[in-house]
């Protein structure tokens, strides 16, 4: 079944930049390495059709963010129609080569989302619907398999989405859901994403995950009751 759609990325700009390792070195370097930043708002409650800060290489193979619109809407979409966000928030890692729709992108669109964390819903004990969120801690960043696409369509000119891509849940989190986002656990392996499209193997993104990296926590409304279930 589909992972939930519904994420945290509530950090300062200026923290996205240093996660993402792209901050400006030099004052003279006058080319921002972040495309449409204005466009980024800090949430605690991101769902798709949200914009979000993503790392993607450059012509110059070199890493840059630019701020995109999570939930893919492929270049092929008919001008004039009306873009659907939730229709491809993800993407099956094991299958992502053999649908055209993902495979043609991963030749040369391929990125990595950046987020806090992401939560998903369970019932309790009287079928009621409880939030857990998942995340590395406080303030650290996750990063995740991601591919994007340009649709020339837009209303105010070309629209870049992304969708996550998802895998077989650790064995952590498997009593939560049976899905969970492929997730890049050290620069080796956003570098080898980005470059060549290696995915993880599953067994190594276990192995990490089982040596207590991620922490579950259930959301006692922590933010209220903004983190609604759809």
């Amino acid at each position: 079944s589909k992972m939930c759609g519904r994420t945290r990325f509530a950090l300062a700009a200026q923290q996205v930049e240093q996660a993402a390792g792209v901050q400006q070195q030099q004052q003279q370097q006058q080319q921002s390495r972040w495309v449409d930043r204005d466009r980024y708002r800090p949430s605690y409650n991101i769902s798709p059709g949200h914009w979000t800060p993503i790392l993607r290489l450059d012509e110059h193979n070199m890493p840059m963010l630019q701020t995109m619109k999570w939930g893919l809407v492929p270049s092929f979409t008919k001008h004039g129609e009306k873009p659907d966000h939730y229709r491809m928030f993800n993407a099956r890692s094991e299958t992502v080569d053999s649908k055209p729709v993902f495979s043609r992108l991963l030749s040369s669109r391929r990125c990595v989302v950046l987020l806090e964390g992401f939560y998903e819903w369970k019932a309790d004990a009287g079928g009621k619907k409880q939030p857990y969120y998942v995340s590395f801690g406080e303030g650290n960043v996750m990063k995740m398999a991601g591919l994007y696409d340009v649709w020339a369509g837009g209303e105010e000119g070309p629209l870049t989405t992304y969708t996550i891509l998802t895998t077989d849940s650790s064995q952590r989190l498997s009593w939560l859901h049976d899905r969970m986002p492929v997730i890049l656990s050290d620069d080796t392996a956003v570098a080898a994403w980005l470059g060549t499209g290696k995915i993880p193997p599953v067994q190594q993104q276990q192995q990490q995950q089982h040596d207590g990296d991620e922490q579950q926590q259930q959301e006692k409304n922590q933010q209220g009751d903004d983190v609604k279930h759809e």
